[in-house]
């Protein structure tokens, strides 16, 4: 166990209709790995007590998400992030794009353009563009395209809100049984939040032997605050723990 006295680990809160995303924006050991895929390693391999240490209680939740930022390796990448949740590290999250594109336009990571200011973001997955609304000096609404996403199994139970993982899967479902077609939207809503995505597939490809399909995904990113986590030696619950 590592000791974490007098570490200070900050972070920004943000939120995509209602699915939380915590941004560690400083405090967090650097990983090592060239390749955004040898640092996922590395920190899932090494470092993995500071995820359960920020994403369990007693500073997280059993549904609480994270991102770590971390050096892009692609070149054409403005931002690089490794995901991570109660359990491990997701290669893929819509909901944390979502929110990443405004947090990037917002913090420098990129010029901001109107009517949209496009943001590379690296994931583990590959290299996600998104699109973030920004009219009059202020950001808002953003959307992306998957990467191609095919139906894998069916009738299997999607998230606990409208999410950007969730809705591209719906819709690639949707696409796969016919009930929609091409550039035709669909709106996702959370009956007890109100909140939600739109998402649409917008063309045809290939992954692998897989027929597959481009959706693009749109949502609303908000911010809920910052924060800055300490830890104390003698603290028996330092390490976290996780109540579902």
């Amino acid at each position: 166990m590592e000791r974490y006295c007098g570490m200070n680990i900050n972070t920004v809160e943000m939120h995509t209709g209602g699915e939380p995303l915590r941004i560690v924006t400083d405090g967090f050991p650097k990983p090592d790995g060239k390749t955004i895929l040898q640092k996922r390693r590395f920190v899932k391999e090494k470092l993995d007590n500071f995820r359960k240490l920020l994403m369990h209680e007693p500073r997280g939740h059993y549904d609480m998400y994270g991102a770590l930022l971390v050096e892009p390796d692609i070149e054409d990448a403005d931002i690089a992030v490794l995901f991570m949740d109660n359990r491990s590290y997701s290669t893929m999250c819509g909901h944390a794009v979502i929110a990443l594109g405004r947090y990037a336009t917002d913090y420098g990571y990129v010029r901001p353009t109107e009517p949209e200011t496009k943001v590379n973001i690296e994931c583990p997955c590959g290299l996600v563009k998104a699109l973030v609304e920004y009219k009059n000096g202020k950001s808002g609404s953003v959307r992306f395209q998957s990467v191609p996403a095919f139906v894998f199994a069916t009738d299997v139970h999607v998230d606990r809100s409208p999410c950007g993982s969730g809705v591209t899967a719906r819709i690639t479902l949707q696409y796969h049984k016919k009930q929609i077609t091409l550039n035709k939207s669909r709106v996702f809503v959370n009956a007890r939040t109100e909140s939600n995505f739109s998402a649409k597939p917008v063309r045809q490809t290939k992954c692998g032997s897989y027929d597959a399909v481009i959706i693009e995904v749109s949502g609303r990113p908000y911010y809920s605050g910052a924060s800055v986590f300490t830890f104390e030696e003698d603290d028996p619950l330092k390490g976290g723990f996780l109540v579902k």
